[in-house]
């Protein structure tokens, strides 16, 4: 798995690519969010004696397409719990106890998730707080060509050292709702997420002191996206090349 190939059309040259605008649908009403069904098995991560695996990854190896991988409270920390792949697999992770009893620190050294560019790709973050990841697109996660649903999460202080400080969409179907962005750093575009094609939702969520060149918030980029409901606390502006 490479960061290389992935070229974010924000900063490539002017002349070799026509810039593309994005759809970008801006309601005052807060549609409520579908509760997640799963018909798999459930998997658990915590501490020994308590659960079934000690690590995210661990778990995540041994789910099956359709499960769901339960955190116990605790912070999870290391190279087991960061850079976690989730395949050609539909997957879950949740926390047992919700937002705040969970939390996955990075430590600055890889992002927390990848939804991989392979056939069936899918996944469902629910009630996680993601601390300190970094990673050269999508500090906290990265989505090519799958499906991401993420609600009641936490996205503290995670920075990409191109574009995309929090989640890089390219080509992914995104659902983020009930969802709090602070302290997000790209140094290119998307202080918190960057979407290029695909579709991108945005329903009840804050953003504050996340930071880029362009889109301190969001950069939407030929994504066909909308935004209901969330708070914009960010100094450098909601969103990148169609601002809203």
């Amino acid at each position: 798995m490479t960061d290389q190939r992935h070229t974010p059309p924000c900063f490539q040259s002017r002349r070799r690519r026509a810039p593309r605008q994005a759809v970008v649908i801006i309601t005052l009403a807060v549609l409520a969010g579908g509760s997640t069904v799963t018909n798999g098995a459930t998997v658990s991560v915590g501490p020994p004696g308590e659960a079934d695996y000690q690590t995210i990854r661990e778990g995540a190896a041994a789910a099956a397409s359709g499960d769901t991988v339960l955190i116990l409270p605790g912070t999870y920390t290391g190279i087991g719990n960061r850079n976690v792949d989730i395949g050609p697999r539909e997957l879950t992770f949740r926390s047992r106890d919700g937002l705040g009893s969970v939390t996955i620190d990075c430590l600055d050294l890889g992002r927390a998730f990848y939804v991989s560019d392979r056939p069936g790709a899918s996944a469902v973050l629910e009630g996680l707080d993601i601390f300190d990841g970094g990673s050269n697109y999508g500090g906290a996660i990265k989505a090519v060509n799958g499906d991401l649903r993420i609600s009641d999460c936490a996205f503290r202080s995670c920075r990409a050292f191109s574009s995309a400080g929090v989640i890089y969409a390219e080509h992914a179907n995104v659902i983020i709702e009930d969802c709090r962005f602070s302290g997000g750093d790209a140094q290119y575009c998307g202080g918190a997420i960057y979407a290029t094609g695909g579709t991108c939702e945005v329903r009840g969520s804050t953003f504050g002191s996340n930071q880029a060149t362009r889109g301190g918030a969001l950069y939407l980029e030929g994504a066909v996206s909308t935004v209901e409901g969330s708070v914009f606390e960010d100094k450098a502006g909601r969103t990148g090349r169609r601002p809203v």
